[in-house]
């Protein structure tokens, strides 16, 4: 519990340090196609920061160095920090070479908008990428040795020295260019102060031999899977961004605060489970099935529930929320209600999400990111379907079918996570499944409640958020109480 508690701190500060900057940036630009602009030139280094940190760390490099001998580990980060180090880079090549083609996928609005130094800005901001790769080993073997400190805590430093920027020296020469300066010069920063916490591990690395060593058997296709799944869970709204971007000039900055809001509740509760159990669980692996079993399923209840709580206060009172966080500077009233009805529509999902990525680090911690990465692919199509259906009766006017269809991509793979983490338990399955069978089902019927008020009402004020949320919250609890209190009790007896 006070490692937990630990993390979730940590991380709320990391997550309170990145809102800021979201906060500097639509203070500082408004609602504007350079406030697009910025975010996309943004995107890219976030997007490869969750991908690392996220993906490819929970599927392959957290279960590689705790089942690796710690007298292996040394060779192993250094492999790690060679490899990683020269795919990013052949990345980071790649995506400047064809940096029209990316621009045109992230954001489709400003290509009709020329944006000063924003292609020189997005190429420029590329150079992050090894750093990055270098960042996601780093805070994977910190994890693993339990400092769980350093990791977020460079995420702050690096957050306040883009919001100085912004506040700063934005309105000079630079601009976007210098955004994009200050992107990598604060992501070295954070590297060197990770590497600062590893300098034991890092001063008694072998000069030779290293290069002979290969990595477990399996790691990389963990790896690769794991990017490969958390890629479609962050690359979804960023597909539906782009959607929306087509709104107009500004409607990419509205969506993107709008899924920072999302995010950061979803960090607050999701991420201090994951990173605590993701250990726990490559630990007990192999060797004791009916803990593994244990810990998945109280992680899941108890995220569950504590997300449906979190989902039905936040809608109610999301309009006064935004309006004293981003109603200042270039901020405008309208603005501020689009941003808190897109919210709205998002945390409907946020309880599907958080049981969605305990099925997923418990699958990574099996070995089977293959069937996360089938889950996330299936779950993001059945969705895009529905998108194009809402399209089809409500007209291509109709702005709020992104929203929509990012909340259904979370619940269409928390159903389909629960269904392969069924069959996946072998013989606790039973055990899993009655658990969590009565939960997905009441969260379904609750967020089907939800979504078809916004279809058919099309805005959502705060009368009709209480009168939709709170009474379907209180019938959920009331409904599984009894699922719920014997799932911190119940022990699976292996015998």
């Amino acid at each position: 519990m006070f490692a937990l508690l630990s993390v979730s701190g940590l991380l709320i500060l990391g997550r309170i340090s990145g809102f800021a900057r979201e906060i500097a940036l639509a203070s500082t630009f408004g609602v504007s196609a350079i406030s697009d602009a910025a975010i996309v030139v943004l995107t890219l280094p976030d997007l490869m920061v969750s991908l690392i940190l996220a993906g490819g760390i929970k599927a392959a490099l957290i279960p590689g160095l705790k089942n690796t001998k710690p007298q292996d580990r040394q060779l192993f980060v250094l492999k790690s920090f060679c490899v990683f180090g020269i795919i990013f880079v052949c990345l980071g090549i790649f995506v400047a070479v064809n940096a029209n083609l990316f621009l045109f996928f992230l954001a489709p609005s400003l290509t009709q908008n020329a944006v000063p130094g924003l292609l020189a800005g997005f190429r420029l901001s590329l150079v992050a990428l090894p750093l990055l790769a270098l960042l996601g080993v780093a805070s994977s073997y910190l994890n693993v040795i339990g400092r769980f400190a350093p990791p977020p805590l460079s995420v702050c430093l690096y957050n306040i020295l883009i919001i100085f920027y912004l506040t700063v020296f934005t309105s000079r020469e630079l601009g976007l260019v210098g955004l994009a300066l200050v992107i990598i010069f604060a992501n070295l920063l954070r590297l060197l102060i990770q590497l600062f916490f590893m300098r034991g591990l890092l001063f008694s690395l072998p000069v030779r031999g290293w290069a002979l060593k290969t990595f477990p058997d399996q790691f990389l296709k963990q790896f690769v899977m794991g990017v490969l799944s958390y890629l479609i869970i962050i690359g979804v709204p960023i597909f539906f961004r782009s959607l929306y971007s087509l709104g107009g000039d500004g409607s990419l900055a509205i969506f993107n605060f709008s899924q920072k809001l999302f995010e950061f509740g979803s960090a607050v509760l999701v991420a201090p489970f994951v990173t605590v159990i993701m250990p726990k669980l490559a630990a007990v692996l192999g060797r004791n099935s009916s803990e593994f079993a244990n810990i998945i399923v109280k992680s899941g209840v108890a995220l569950a529930c504590l997300c449906v709580v979190v989902s039905a206060v936040g809608i109610v009172f999301i309009q006064y929320y935004v309006d004293l966080i981003f109603l200042n500077g270039a901020m405008t009233d309208t603005d501020v209600k689009r941003i808190s009805f897109l919210t709205s529509i998002f945390l409907l999902g946020l309880p599907f999400f958080g049981i969605s990525q305990i099925c997923m680090v418990g699958l990574y911690a099996k070995g089977e990111a293959f069937k996360s990465f089938k889950i996330c692919l299936l779950g993001f199509l059945v969705s895009g379907f529905f998108t194009s259906v809402i399209y089809q009766f409500k007209g291509t006017t109709f702005v709020l079918a992104p929203a929509l269809g990012y909340c259904l991509f979370n619940i269409f793979i928390a159903l389909f996570f629960v269904n392969e983490f069924k069959i996946s338990l072998g013989k606790y399955s039973d055990y899993f499944f009655r658990v969590m069978k009565r939960l997905i089902l009441t969260l379904l019927g609750i967020a089907m409640v939800a979504i078809a008020t916004v279809y058919f009402y099309e805005e959502l004020t705060p009368s009709l958020a209480i009168a939709v949320s709170l009474p379907l919250t209180v019938f959920f609890i009331w409904l599984n109480i009894d699922h719920i209190k014997p799932a911190f009790k119940i022990v699976v007896d292996d015998t």
